[in-house]
């Protein structure tokens, strides 16, 4: 009964940690991408101006 209730507090907290790192790493790729974006659209937009 101990391993079964250990095991499942294991299992939900792997999950957790496991929903945790997927919010974290959506959040840091789509603020990651927004930036490249903005850097490579200055360059561009430099070099219209240039």
């Amino acid at each position: 009964m101990y391993l079964y209730l250990f095991v499942l507090c294991f299992v939900y907290f792997v999950f957790k940690l496991y929903i945790i790192f997927c919010i974290c790493f959506f959040l840091f790729f789509c603020i990651a991408k927004l930036y490249l974006f903005a850097f490579v659209w200055n360059i561009e937009g430099a070099n219209c101006f240039l």
